[in-house]
């Protein structure tokens, strides 16, 4: 409970319009809580269930913003560790990132991830990265941009990525395999949209994005590349 009252202090002060903001966090009859203001929109995984796979350039879009709200939150020494289209609103003014129930802070509150390493695997099955699943280390900001590399897959093909008969299965072959071709189920995804993906989604996070920024980048290089819808 210390650790939760003092993380979410630290996720108080992230400001960015991409990023729910938190408004206040404390504990009420023995229960933690945070509260968050209501944002009008659709979670992206309404728009997934609706429509399925999103036109290119609506996927860069939202990736980028999602990315853009990685970096700030990464800047301010935050890991969200559950990045999904659920954690995901898709407001009038692009994609706004929110729950940060399972977020850590690593850097300012070094030993608050050690009880969660050796216990259980924090995150979503079909998004969580590949040292998530081994717990062989502390998962950094470049899980989040694993997450993330997920999420944009989903967006470009309507389905998430190692799909498996269970929970474990999946989880497993992210360790195992490298990563899905986009291509292999849509084929006019252009290379600058497929390389971010093969970058995003490498097992070894030495070989991924270094940072939240860099992919940001990458994403608006490659929607300037891509038809206006």
């Amino acid at each position: 409970s210390q650790y939760f009252l003092l993380e979410m202090q630290v996720l108080q002060k992230i400001a960015h319009p991409n990023v729910v903001p938190i408004t206040d966090v404390g504990e009420a009859q023995g229960v933690l809580f945070f509260t968050m203001p209501f944002i009008e929109g659709e979670t992206m995984r309404q728009r997934l269930a609706r429509e399925g796979a999103f036109p290119m350039a609506d996927a860069a879009r939202l990736a980028r913003d999602v990315a853009l709200a990685l970096a700030h939150v990464h800047s301010n020494g935050v890991v969200h560790r559950d990045v999904k289209p659920e954690n995901i609103l898709l407001s009038p003014n692009g994609a706004v990132l929110l729950d940060f129930g399972h977020a850590r802070a690593p850097t300012i509150l070094p030993n608050a991830d050690s009880y969660d390493a050796k216990k259980y695997i924090v995150g979503t099955p079909n998004y969580v990265s590949p040292e998530q699943v081994s717990g062989r280390r502390v998962a950094d900001s470049r899980s989040d941009i694993y997450s993330l590399g997920c999420v944009l897959l989903e967006m470009l093909t309507g389905a998430v990525p190692f799909v498996a008969s269970s929970a474990r299965e999946s989880m497993q072959r992210r360790v195992d395999e490298p990563p899905p071709d986009v291509r292999a189920v849509r084929p006019d995804v252009p290379d600058e949209l497929a390389s971010i993906l093969k970058r995003a989604l490498k097992v070894d996070p030495a070989e991924r994005y270094m940072s939240a920024s860099q992919m940001a980048d990458d994403l608006s290089a490659a929607l300037n590349l891509l038809p206006i819808t």
